[in-house]
């Protein structure tokens, strides 16, 4: 048995031992408007002008509930992690120039608010279609980052290039 297929394997055991709530109960778990609105200003900030921008918040919205392990009440704190989203920066660097308010304020006039609100609600009750393959990772197709590894690339959708978190880093998680 190769290493891969043993570590995949522990995975599917301890998936296994933390079953999702029945769909009733993921319904009942909904997002405040002001969580709605922070991970819309995100999905906006960080695909809206992509030419198929629905798609590519999408994908963004794909990531944010990937990293949050699909627990809707982490997504606010995925997107304002220090560094993570570009156009949140400003508001969580070390020396913050602007206030989380005032970069979500920004976007609201955007033509896709509404539809980038309604991705996070589809994603906050586990209805959104994961189109990234599992992606926790992304850049921008145009620069290449250290930490981008090809063996663990996704898909490109417009002007990102997804990637998954690897088995190892996956056990380790969960068994942490």
């Amino acid at each position: 048995m190769k290493a891969r297929d043993v570590i995949e394997a522990a995975i599917a055991a301890l998936a296994a031992h933390s079953p999702q709530p029945p769909a009733e109960v993921r319904q009942a778990q909904v997002l405040d408007q002001s969580s709605v609105d922070i991970v819309a200003a995100c999905l906006v900030g960080e695909a809206g002008g992509e030419k198929d921008a629905k798609r590519g918040m999408q994908a963004v919205m794909n990531v944010i509930a990937n990293r949050a392990g699909g627990d809707r009440s982490k997504f606010v704190a995925v997107c304002l992690k220090r560094k993570q989203f570009s156009m949140f920066n400003r508001a969580t660097g070390k020396r913050p120039r602007t206030t989380v308010a005032k970069v979500t304020d920004q976007y609201r006039k955007h033509p896709l608010w509404a539809t980038a609100q309604q991705l996070v609600k589809r994603a906050a009750v586990g209805s959104l279609e994961d189109i990234t393959g599992q992606a926790k990772f992304y850049h921008e197709v145009s620069i290449n980052p250290d930490w981008a590894r090809p063996d663990r690339k996704t898909v490109d959708i417009g002007n990102h290039r997804f990637y998954r978190e690897s088995l190892a880093d996956t056990l380790l998680r969960r068994l942490l």
